[in-house]
């Protein structure tokens, strides 16, 4: 639900038209440029018939944070407050405000005193995983800060040295940090707006996802340690084992640089010579060797244009649900699901996706194009794990293989929609309501943006009635509307660019993977967002009518006799870089939408199956053990009764017996004793 007119929306559960049960509450603010934090302001938690009720996080504008319990939109009972500088106050609230010090105003984006409440710094982490002693102090001093609104959490680091080495590693870190902020944040934000087209209030916060693109990117990756692995080392203690490599996980700048340092200190710490200071060492090196020599060269499949990565995007969801399904948990701590690249070649086979052009050795070819330890044309190694990102990428680059122009000429071939529609997912609401790093609101002010309850003013209408709908647009539109977008881009900015992206193409009809070099400036993901939002909409579903595709899509552009000029020859490029573009799309659909999807849902239909089957036969085999003791039972009772019977009669038979006996016994005395009688 988006009010346009207040810049706030709300996801979540609603009865009778207020906000009732979970939800998210966003306010979205004016960003100055390059600022560190989103000014973006949310709530993430209960609500009570449109007020904060419950339990629930209330999330600052500039990086502040408060979890715990709320009464009627106030901060009541047990709660931790989290300020700007990382540092940390855990207690009691009454009316909005902490219990030991009433006098205190909490608003969340200005810089108070806080040298007189007891703070404490984040739980230091051990090297086993395990969490050291909290530790709270009466100061907002900290050693290991970059400012007042920065802070750095390698306390876990500096456990490994002694006491007296601390201090000087520390302050060496610090300076190797203040020389490079000014690279180390335009690399963050860079890598931030990869794969979104817009933002409500230009905020662009990294996900997970993004930041192994980055990792990818700078080759951390090729230091014999995985993305899976780096994943384990950066996981803090109580991490939930679905949130280790969870794609859409966020990461402010501070805990992007916090990563940073951390994987620079287990990636180079072999490496150090000995002189200086270890941890300084290892990050100045990470920085040199490969963050300014290959950040911002985006690599891979699809990330590296803004358009294909909207696009790609829109599956995202159902190939991250894919991804779940066919991962296994670990057999080593922390035991979280995994997925090494031999299960991805068992999916791939057991789809039934591999053909002539997309052949086993293929698939190694797309696994290794951004991964060399993967397969050097002799030898290949499948005991590699994967994240979710080497995963999606390696299904866009087998559907480039796999759905070749033949195939799409082939009248056979499913047609896909030329409607298109905006698809809603996980990623693509990252830059609204979905972000734990996001900022949320004052409270103090957030009443005069409520109505009543707490849901906005002019809200009468339902979210479905409210809900701003797009209109369809075909691809022929889509084709032209590129094409006068991509024109007007060229004119403003020109021929020429700063920064090279290079990515890799995989030549639909061909297993083998070659690097196209693509010029772009940095702007260029976030060029054209009218173009950016229109390519979004490409995402299609399954289409009844299997409309036949578009001519622009497969015209490769006739030749005149005439010669053509400067503009002509331009405007045909521009052409073939948008067939180009909508080729492709067609080849992500077709692929996903009329051969992986389906083919999961039939393995999961057969898997269903199978356990219904198992389930009713386990069901039979208990109630045929049931029926068979209850058998031997009834057997057992038959037994026993005649057993008994038995036992009676012979009971009865030795009574008669004995009567018998008795009976003969009293003849002969009564015989005696007549004889006696008579000799008397």
């Amino acid at each position: 639900m988006r009010w346009i007119d207040l810049d706030q929306a709300f996801t979540g559960q609603w009865e009778n038209g207020i906000q009732h049960g979970h939800g998210e509450h966003t306010w979205y603010l004016k960003r100055v440029p390059g600022s560190q934090y989103p000014l973006r302001n949310q709530y993430v938690g209960d609500f009570v018939r449109g007020m904060r009720h419950g339990v629930g996080s209330f999330y600052y504008a500039n990086g502040a944070k408060y979890e715990g319990e709320w009464d009627s939109n106030l901060k009541q009972g047990r709660g931790k407050f989290t300020f700007k500088n990382g540092r940390i106050f855990e207690g009691m609230f009454i009316q909005d405000r902490m219990m030991e010090y009433p006098q205190f105003h909490m608003d969340g984006m200005s810089t108070p005193d806080i040298t007189q409440i007891r703070t404490r710094t984040p739980d230091p982490v051990g090297p086993r995983g395990d969490i050291a002693d909290d530790v709270s102090v009466v100061s907002n001093e900290s050693r290991n800060t970059l400012g007042p609104s920065l802070t750095l959490d390698i306390d876990h680091l500096l456990d490994e040295f002694s006491e007296e080495d601390r201090e000087e590693e520390l302050k060496q870190v610090l300076f190797v940090i203040l020389r490079h902020i000014t690279l180390l944040k335009k690399v963050y934000n860079f890598y931030a707006g990869l794969g979104h087209d817009a933002s409500p209030d230009n905020t662009f916060i990294m996900t997970r996802l993004q930041f192994w693109r980055f990792l990818k990117d700078c080759q951390f990756h090729h230091r014999d340690t995985t993305l899976a692995e780096m994943d384990r080392l950066l996981a803090g203690a109580g991490t939930p084992n679905h949130m280790i490599h969870s794609p859409l996980d966020k990461l402010l700048l501070r805990e992007f640089l916090n990563h940073v340092i951390t994987l620079s200190y287990h990636l180079f710490q072999d490496q150090y010579p000995g002189k200086g200071t270890l941890l300084s060492w290892c990050l100045s090196t990470a920085i040199q060797d490969n963050i300014i020599t290959y950040a911002c060269t985006v690599k891979g499949t699809f990330l590296y244009d803004p358009r294909r990565a909207v696009n790609a995007l829109g599956y995202m969801d159902k190939c991250w649900e894919i991804f779940q399904s066919i991962c296994k948990p670990r057999k080593y701590f922390p035991y979280e699901p995994s997925l090494k690249m031999r299960e991805f070649l068992y999916m791939v086979k057991e789809y039934n996706l591999i053909n002539d052009r997309l052949t086993p050795k293929g698939i190694l070819e797309i696994l290794a194009a951004d991964n060399p330890a993967v397969y050097d044309g002799e030898d290949c190694n499948l005991e590699l794990e994967m994240v979710f990102l080497e995963f999606f990428e390696a299904l866009i680059g087998c559907s480039v293989v796999f759905v070749t122009e033949e195939l799409l000429k082939d009248p056979n071939t499913p047609r896909p929609s030329t409607v298109m529609s905006h698809m809603q997912t996980s990623y693509s609401g990252t830059t609204q309501a979905t972000s734990r790093a996001s900022g949320i609101l004052d409270d103090t002010g957030d009443d005069q943006a409520t109505n009543g309850g707490g849901s906005p003013q002019r809200t009468t209408l339902s979210p479905e009635t409210s809900s701003p709908q797009l209109r369809a647009v075909s691809s022929a539109d889509m084709t032209q509307k590129l094409s006068t977008d991509v024109s007007s881009t060229k004119h403003e900015h020109g021929h020429g660019s700063a920064a090279v992206s290079t990515h890799t193409d995989i030549q639909p009809g061909s297993s083998h993977t070659q690097l196209h070099d693509m010029k772009g400036t940095k702007s260029e993901h976030s060029i054209d967002p009218k173009g950016a939002q229109s390519s979004h909409s490409l995402v299609t579903a399954h289409s009844s009518d299997h409309q036949p595709l578009l001519q622009s899509m497969l015209s490769m552009g006739g030749q005149t006799d005439m010669e053509p000029d400067d503009e002509d020859l331009e405007e045909e490029e521009m052409d073939e870089d948008v067939r180009q573009f909508n080729f492709w799309t067609h080849q992500i659909n077709i692929f996903l939408i009329y051969k992986l999807f389906p083919s999961y849902e039939h393995m999961e239909n057969v898997r269903l199956k199978k356990e219904e089957i198992r389930e009713e036969k386990l069901a039979a085999a208990l109630e045929a053990q049931k029926l068979k003791e209850a058998l031997e039972k009834r057997e057992e009772l038959l037994r026993e009764a005649a057993r008994l019977a038995a036992e009676e009669a012979s009971v009865k038979e030795r009574a008669v017996s004995g009567m018998s006996e008795l009976s003969k016994d009293g003849e002969g005395d009564t015989n005696t004793r007549t004889v006696s009688e008579a000799k008397t």
